[in-house]
């Protein structure tokens, strides 16, 4: 309102301003003067009026607050909570309440025909209203509260996933570390292995070449030794397919270097050569191998012509007889040559030893054999 008047209009004066917007702040002097008051809901579109006396209106405004209960109570009957609005004269909506009554009355309209009138807009709202909304909200709190927990379950499942994560990955770093380490110290082992190796083989061939120097200066007795003259073919297999080469008896000393210094031997002498056909039936042949003791002892009773390497051709052995220094010894070599049916060759050899000692007395006897194809016959 715009304050307190002394004398406030009439009904006359107010119906000869019927524009005016002015506020009514006491009741007209004509004592049945009504004020109407026009309820209208959101919820429909058909309004209901009611009266009271408008100086009452203003004495007790109380008593429009119970007018906006009953019509309340008549439009809205299944409502439970009630909300009251008054338009202004700019058609703006304000709150109705007992403390702002007199305000509202401020805003009474003169329509251009009946009396003054207030237009209230009613507003409820039902028990079942309020309990789906409540439950409704109840519920959303509910879910809100669920997807809190699982969001905060997830979170530390999450967290517990990243601690786990972390724990592995140290876990591999440190393994990588450890295997790493171990392939290093692997590596150096290995290393230090195979120098030692190499220095245990280089050791060993020094040892087996010193071993072979003295063994071969021990073999060595220049007061026992023995020389290979000459040796000559005595008999010889007359089947067809076998022949001797006369010429093949000699010195071969040069050829057989090696061997000698091996066996720490001095003379190497090749005692006969046979050529055999191939698929020949085995066939014997003597040769007789005179030898010279050049020693300054006679051999020892235990001195024996030993098969050395090859095939040894039917004689793994011969005994010798001792013989003074600066004579000689006749050998019989009966040898019996194997039959093959592949051509190939092969060298046999023996060493005369004493078998006591194992101390040769100088010369190695070779015998060479050679399996040769068949000739072709003509016509």
């Amino acid at each position: 309102g715009g304050g307190t008047r002394a004398e406030p209009p009439n009904l006359s004066q107010l119906a000869a301003r019927p524009s005016a917007a002015k506020p009514l702040l006491a009741a007209a002097a004509a004592p049945m003067a009504l004020l109407t008051l026009r309820f209208s809901t959101s919820m429909s579109a058909a309004a209901t009026e009611r009266y009271m006396e408008l100086r009452d209106a203003h004495v007790k405004p109380h008593f429009l607050m119970r007018q906006v209960e009953y019509a309340v109570a008549e439009m809205l009957p299944d409502s439970t909570r009630m909300q009251a609005h008054y338009f202004d004269n700019a058609g703006e909506l304000f709150e109705l309440r007992d403390d702002t009554v007199k305000q509202a009355l401020g805003h009474v309209q003169m329509p251009p025909t009946g009396g003054p009138t207030l237009n209230i807009l009613l507003a409820a709202c039902s028990a079942d209203t309020i309990r789906g909304l409540r439950a409704k909200l109840c519920q959303e709190m509910e879910l809100r509260s669920k997807f809190q927990e699982e969001a905060h379950s997830k979170s530390t499942e999450v967290a517990l996933f990243h601690d786990i994560i972390s724990g592995l990955r140290a876990e591999l770093r440190e393994e990588q570390r450890a295997s790493q380490y171990l392939v290093d110290f692997l590596r150096q082992d290995l290393s230090l292995k195979e120098a030692a190796l190499d220095q245990a083989r280089a050791d060993l061939d020094r040892a087996a070449k010193t071993l072979e120097l003295e063994h071969s200066a021990q073999a060595r007795d220049p007061n026992m030794s023995a020389k290979v003259l000459r040796s000559e073919p005595e008999m010889a297999g007359v089947e067809v397919g076998c022949s001797d080469d006369p010429a093949a008896c000699s010195d071969v000393s040069s050829e057989f270097r090696a061997e000698l210094e091996r066996l720490g031997c001095q003379q190497a002498f090749r005692v006969g050569r046979a050529k055999v056909e191939a698929n020949q039936d085995p066939f014997p042949i003597v040769y007789a191998v005179t030898v010279e003791n050049q020693g300054q002892t006679s051999w020892p009773p235990t001195s024996m012509l030993v098969h050395e390497s090859g095939d040894s051709l039917g004689l793994p052995l011969v005994e010798l007889m001792p013989v003074a220094p600066g004579g000689c010894a006749n050998i019989a070599l009966e040898l019996l040559v194997p039959k093959k049916s592949e051509v190939g060759s092969s060298i046999s050899t023996w060493v005369m030893r004493d078998v006591a000692t194992g101390r040769p007395l100088g010369p190695i006897l070779i015998f060479d054999a050679e399996w040769v194809e068949s000739p072709v016959l003509e016509g």
